[in-house]
């Protein structure tokens, strides 16, 4: 009779226990299938996107170019005293090696003091310094330059500053005639392929009225247009009429809501190269589509322009301003560094850039890399009206495949990290003292934040713009793998002035976060024993040139993912996964050391709270685990015990 009694106690207890099962089986933020996995076996291609095309030259080369020596600064009387102006000795070495072909600008080490514009507006030329040995001096901002009086200005009914998200003192500039400058100029844009069938996301063919013209291996650009909301139904995934109606409140709230993007021309310019041309003006792209494409939205295929200069890189220098107070926002004074605008296969290198009111700014371009960048301040620049070190540190406008990686942004910047519009964008493996990571409405697209550390993370997320270039982020936006000092679980941006859910539709989190799930949003728990790679970008692009080693023709199968399926070695290098916060590199030497762009270092995420420094039941997700932990384990000695009695 004892012995029945305990059974029953044994099995009441198990009853009892299983409620807290069911509770701690379905917590807030339930893990859900991996869209990634350790190196692609999971892919969820509903979900995640292909970004390892994004950057210079689509990521096809091994490492950047270094054309031919074609001139030496000194050569054109450059003086690097830090006192002497060599403005004109810059400018023409510049002009010399753009007329004749191309080729790698020298610029010795030194500090050589500048007061005008440095422009490349010819393809192939490449300014290349000494290090961080190479000083480019900027003692003026661009509105002393230009004697432009920004109060007056503003005063006169701008709504902001010529120099508050544009222009720079070292360029690489064109005109891209899709571009809102190149309409309002009425640039052509030169032979047109009109696509007249529907091709899916994914997919790697469009069908044309005429391929005249194309051949295999060119660089071609894909444009699409807005035709009453329709482009930006889909690339926000809601319909346009709803988005309107959640950034108001309001049943028809034009022309202030989504307005900006409705009807645009050209809303989506990316590029890629053609792999080949088949017959019934079938045209085979190296790459699969990153959207839909449709004769719906006037979608066309022609060459690259002869107006947007390719092949252009800055390397391996600093920039420098005076230590000045920052300025109000959108009344900056206009010290700027870098501007790559209307480019395309371009490239900035191993560059610091000093005490800047906008560090490096990348605008209507295609296939540019970032890489290797430090953005800082020699003093302290904020103050009362304007709290922030500068306004932008590196921001990303109406371009496509755009890559910022290996960057270091020190001390707080009121758009740490910035993009509007474009699509495929990409930002990595990086780090900053608190950086804000801005996504500034117009449909930014397929953008991805990975492998990036957010120091403090007390600002991870803001959103600017007005509400008429709709949510702050359109489909397939992807956080992966961000973390902060505190290895805290990170929440996951929500409301906007908007109200709550307004951020966007379709967006992925994966790694360590907190907060509210809105619709379409779509949240991984990743750890360290989980597998996942450090950097989801460096992980696709590693995957593909494996893929690539395997079929040198170019035609991958879309749905080979698996690493059994593959030849090579496998995707993760050795080690134990740890990334602390990165130490600051030493002021002598500010620019950050730079993996091979063909050999990123991949390890395992990190950002999950160990034992050792948070306990689990610091948070209601290790609550419950070790509720469910207790239980498991209770149940199935109970059952053992009862089994060996029964029998």
């Amino acid at each position: 009779m004892r012995l029945r009694h305990h059974l029953s106690t044994a099995y009441a207890f198990t009853l009892w226990l299983l409620p807290l099962h069911c509770l701690a089986a379905s917590p807030a933020h339930q893990t859900q299938r991996p869209i990634w996995g350790s190196d692609g076996e999971s892919w969820n291609k509903d979900l995640l996107l292909d970004w390892s095309f994004s950057g210079y030259a689509n990521k096809e080369r091994p490492s950047y170019p270094e054309p031919p020596f074609a001139a030496n600064v000194l050569d054109f009387g450059a003086i690097g005293d830090g006192e002497t102006d060599s403005s004109d000795a810059f400018r023409a070495a510049i002009g010399r090696v753009s007329d004749t072909g191309g080729g790698t600008i020298l610029i010795p080490r030194g500090k050589y003091l500048i007061t005008k514009r440095l422009v490349m507006n010819k393809s192939n030329v490449v300014l290349k310094g000494e290090g961080n040995e190479t000083v480019l001096y900027f003692p003026e901002s661009l509105s002393e330059v230009d004697g432009v009086d920004v109060e007056k200005h503003i005063g006169s009914g701008y709504l902001q500053s010529p120099y508050s998200w544009k222009d720079g003192f070292v360029q690489i500039a064109g005109l891209d005639p899709g571009s809102e400058q190149g309409h309002e100029q009425g640039h052509e844009q030169g032979l047109t392929g009109w696509v007249v069938r529907d091709s899916k996301v994914g997919e790697r063919h469009l069908i044309l009225d005429s391929t005249e013209g194309l051949a295999p291996g060119q660089w071609v650009r894909i444009l699409q247009s807005d035709t009453g909301g329709s482009l930006a139904s889909y690339l926000y995934g809601t319909d346009y009429a709803k988005m309107s109606k959640l950034l108001s409140g309001e049943e028809d709230c034009e022309p202030t809501c989504a307005s900006d993007i409705s009807g645009q021309n050209d809303l989506m310019r990316w590029a890629t190269r053609i792999l080949s041309i088949e017959e019934g003006n079938v045209v085979v792209l190296q790459r699969s589509l990153p959207t839909d494409v449709s004769p719906g939205w006037k979608a066309r295929l022609l060459p690259i322009p002869a107006s947007m200069p390719k092949e252009n890189g800055i390397r391996d220098l600093s920039i420098e301003f005076p230590l000045t107070r920052s300025s109000r926002h959108h009344y900056e004074e206009g010290y700027n560094g870098i501007l790559v605008s209307s480019a395309v296969n371009a490239f900035v290198l191993n560059v610091s850039v000093l005490n800047a009111d906008q560090g490096i700014l990348v605008r209507d371009s295609q296939m540019v890399s970032v890489d290797g960048i430090k953005i800082s301040t020699s003093g302290t620049r904020s103050w009362s009206k304007m709290p922030w070190e500068g306004h932008i540190g590196v921001g990303l406008y109406d371009s496509a495949d755009v890559e910022v990686g290996n960057f270091d942004i020190v001390g707080e910047y009121l758009h740490d990290i910035s993009i509007r519009g474009g699509l495929m964008c990409v930002f990595h493996h990086g780090r900053g003292d608190n950086p804000r990571l801005d996504t500034h409405r117009s449909a930014p697209y397929g953008i991805l934040f990975s492998d990036i550390h957010l120091g403090k993370g007390t600002r991870p997320f803001g959103t600017g713009g007005f509400l008429s270039r709709g949510m702050p982020v359109a489909k397939f936006a992807t956080y992966y793998n961000l973390r902060n000092s505190k290895q805290k679980p990170i929440p996951m941006p929500d409301a906007t002035m908007a109200g709550s859910c307004s951020w966007g539709r379709l967006v992925n989190f994966v790694g360590d976060w907190t907060g509210s799930r809105c619709p379409g949003y779509y949240v991984e728990r990743a750890t360290t024993k989980s597998g996942h790679p450090r950097d989801l970008y460096a992980s696709m692009v590693q995957r593909k040139g494996i893929m690539r080693s395997k079929y040198p023709n170019g035609l991958v199968p879309q749905l080979a993912a698996k690493s059994s399926d593959l030849d090579g070695a496998p995707l993760r290098a050795a080690g134990d996964g740890n990334y602390p916060v990165r130490s600051r590199p030493h002021p002598s030497s500010p620019v950050l050391t730079r993996p091979h762009p063909s050999s990123p270092v991949l390890t395992r995420l990190t950002h999950a709270p160990t034992p050792s420094s948070t306990p689990p039941g610091d948070s209601i997700d290790g609550f419950l685990q070790v509720i469910r932990t207790v239980y498991s384990t209770i149940r199935i000695v109970l059952y053992c015990i009862v089994k060996r009695i029964v029998l």
